[in-house]
């Protein structure tokens, strides 16, 4: 996947063949090969607690939201986040758009790590009557202080234990490119990191 990203013309020709003569191969599937929706791990078992307030002035929905939130971040098995799992590099620029495949020939594994159940709300107004004027769209991602949190201890789970379970761990070059290249050790640094790299996410329904 990481040369298809590099777009190296014998990848790209060996993927097209094998599509076009098995209907396999990188071109026959999405790229992701792995989704799971897990709760906060260790949560439950070692008594913490993630704090699950309602902003002031909150409407009765965002009221009745913070009660549901705070139901699943208390429960062992409630999934508080979506993970996703591609082999290949996947990451973000600091103004959400993609950033490009690292160079060179490594081969990545990529986790991601999508809220559930997000409390931060953003808004959508028009800015002019003139109907062709684009709408001014504030996401504000990570507004609320519990979705950062919730998000940093989902990312510390990968960090720290999903990375090095097996047999995950001995298929990871351990001497290899990571991103990010250091090492997250507590919340505080999840949540910096997630401050400058996080980019909001989306599935159309309807």
């Amino acid at each position: 996947m990481d040369a298809l990203a590099r777009q190296d013309p014998d990848a790209i020709n060996a993927a097209m063949t094998e599509y076009g003569g098995k209907k396999a191969g990188p071109f026959s599937n999405s790229g992701t090969n792995t989704i799971a929706l897990l709760p906060l791990a260790g949560k439950v078992a070692d008594g913490e607690v993630v704090e699950v307030n309602a902003e002031a002035n909150a409407s009765t929905f965002s009221k009745k939201q913070a009660d549901f939130v705070r139901s699943v971040l208390r429960s062992p098995d409630q999934a508080s986040a979506l993970y996703l799992m591609a082999p290949t590099y996947i990451a973000f620029n600091e103004d959400g758009t993609g950033a490009p495949p690292r160079p060179g020939s490594d081969t990545f594994l990529s986790i991601i790590v999508i809220l559930s159940h997000p409390l931060s709300k953003g808004s959508t107004h028009i800015t002019s009557a003139d109907a062709s004027s684009s709408p001014a769209i504030d996401p504000k991602l990570l507004s609320h202080p519990t979705d950062k949190t919730v998000l940093a201890k989902h990312l510390l789970f990968v960090s720290k234990t999903l990375r090095q379970a097996e047999p995950l761990a001995s298929n990871l070059a351990t001497s290899g490119q990571r991103y990010p290249e250091t090492p997250l050790d507590d919340v505080a640094s999840a949540e910096k990191y997630l401050e400058q790299h996080a980019a909001g996410a989306h599935h159309v329904a309807g």
